[in-house]
C-alpha cells in the first residue's frame, strides 16, 4: 500500500554502512539484479550511480570521483547511498506551488561530509522548478562553498521537500588539520518555497 502523500519511487535508495563479505556477484546481475552503489562529486552532486558487481556506470562523468575509503583514519566504514534493482532508483515526485509553478525532485545528493553523516539530515536532492511549459525557471542543488581562499572551513548546500515546503539546508565544515577531527554541523533551515501542492502519479 502506498502512502498517499508521497509519489511511488522506483528502487528507492537508502544510506547504509558496507557489511564486510557482501559484496554482490556476477551471477546476481545477470540475473538484472544490480547492486547501485552512488558517487558523488566534493559538492554533494550525484556523479553517477555504478553496480559493485558488474562495474556497470548509468551515466559518463569526464572525471569520475573515486569513493572514500577512509579519511586519514577517521572514516573507516562511511556512508554510502545503495540502491537494487535492473536500473538505478529514479525519482517521480512532483509539486506545484502556490504560483503554478512545478517542482521536479531529481537526483539525490550526498548527506556526508568526509565519510561522516551531516549532523540532522536524512536525505537530500536536486530539485528543478519550471513553469506550466517546462521551461526551467531555477535548479536547487548541492554545493559546496570555501570561505576563504586558503581556509579549510567550507559551507555545505543541501535541499529537501519537508511537508509542504522546499528547505535548504547550510552547514558549516572543517576538513582535517593538525589537530582536529573533520566535521560538519547541524544544518541552519531556510524555507525556499512553502505551500507545495504533491501531484499525484
Amino acid at each position: 500500500m502506498v502512502d498517499d502523500r508521497h509519489q511511488k519511487v522506483e528502487n528507492k535508495p537508502v544510506w547504509e554502512r558496507p557489511e564486510e563479505g557482501s559484496e554482490p556477484s556476477r551471477e546476481q546481475c545477470q540475473q538484472g539484479d544490480h547492486t547501485w552503489v552512488a558517487f558523488f562529486f566534493e559538492s554533494g552532486r550525484l556523479a553517477y550511480w555504478k553496480c559493485e558487481g558488474c562495474s556497470k556506470t548509468d551515466r559518463e562523468t569526464e572525471r569520475p570521483p573515486e569513493r572514500l575509503g577512509h579519511f586519514n583514519g577517521w572514516a573507516k566504514s562511511p556512508p554510502r547511498l545503495t540502491a537494487r534493482g535492473f536500473n538505478p532508483p529514479v525519482s517521480a515526485r512532483r509539486w506545484v506551488t502556490t504560483e503554478g509553478s512545478i517542482l521536479i525532485e531529481g537526483d539525490p545528493s550526498s548527506i556526508d561530509f568526509v565519510g561522516q553523516v551531516i549532523p540532522g539530515l536524512a536525505e537530500a536532492h536536486t530539485y528543478v522548478e519550471c513553469d506550466k511549459n517546462e521551461i526551467i525557471e531555477a535548479v536547487y542543488e548541492s554545493d559546496r562553498n570555501r570561505l576563504r581562499k586558503y581556509s579549510d572551513h567550507d559551507w555545505l548546500t543541501r535541499h529537501q521537500v519537508v511537508g509542504e515546503a522546499l528547505v535548504r539546508f547550510e552547514s558549516h565544515c572543517f576538513g582535517e588539520s593538525t589537530y582536529d577531527m573533520p566535521s560538519a554541523g547541524k544544518p541552519k533551515q531556510k524555507t525556499i518555497l512553502s505551500g507545495l501542492r504533491l501531484l499525484s502519479d
